[in-house]
């Protein structure tokens, strides 16, 4: 079906109307830098540390314990010219997320994550890009705060990856998006009682993205 057969489904059965409206989502979420995914532990997670989480409908993490390997990657790669997602956090006064994107679906997290495979942004509150230059670490005055939105921009035109707070323009990664292979989401948690959740808050025409 193409954007000409409108006019005759429309006219049609109710079955055609449903395949419209159907091809209509579909049509949109494809043109759409908004990526739409299911959260996944990666195999080193899953087969050594699952338990220490909770993973509710694929899209919300709740850690459970304090732990290392405890990393998640989306489902589906990030494959349109530009690519945004977001994620809500649910945490306060502790360091110990990453979110971010990464090349790697085996990534772990035990301290340090690996920095040729991975671009993430990091509340750390002793970080600084020097001493981890491929991960974006956030400084004191960022500290990320209860239902904080934290949003991914991966901009294959323009060879970027941006990060927003609550819509307004962060930093962008210090390497770029050719610098890697096929990236997927990306989401690390240390600390017990913090949860992480896709979300949609804020359209990628809001973001006072850089030129």
């Amino acid at each position: 079906m193409v954007f000409s057969d409108i006019s005759v489904v429309a006219c049609g059965t109710h079955s055609s109307a449903i395949e419209l409206f159907r091809y209509c989502i579909q049509s949109f979420r494809t043109s759409s830098p908004r990526v739409h995914f299911k959260i996944h532990p990666t195999t080193q997670t899953m087969t050594e540390n699952f338990q220490n989480h909770k993973l509710i409908e694929n899209r919300r993490i709740e850690k459970i314990k304090s732990s290392w390997d405890c990393c998640f990657v989306s489902d589906v790669p990030l494959t349109k010219p530009i690519s945004y997602f977001e994620l809500e956090v649910h945490a306060l006064g502790h360091d110990g997320i990453y979110i971010g994107v990464t090349d790697d679906t085996d990534q772990r997290m035990t301290g340090p994550i690996d920095k040729k495979r991975t671009c993430a942004y990091y509340n750390y509150s002793d970080g600084n890009y020097n001493s981890n230059p491929v991960v974006i670490s956030r400084g004191t005055a960022n500290l990320f705060s209860l239902e904080d939105v934290i949003g991914v921009v991966v901009d294959k035109i323009a060879d970027r990856i941006e990060f927003y707070i609550n819509g307004k323009y962060f930093t962008q990664g210090v390497r770029k998006v050719s610098d890697f292979k096929q990236l997927y989401a990306f989401i690390a948690v240390f600390y017990y009682n913090q949860a992480i959740e896709t979300c949609e808050k804020y359209a990628l025409s809001e973001l006072n993205r850089p030129t």
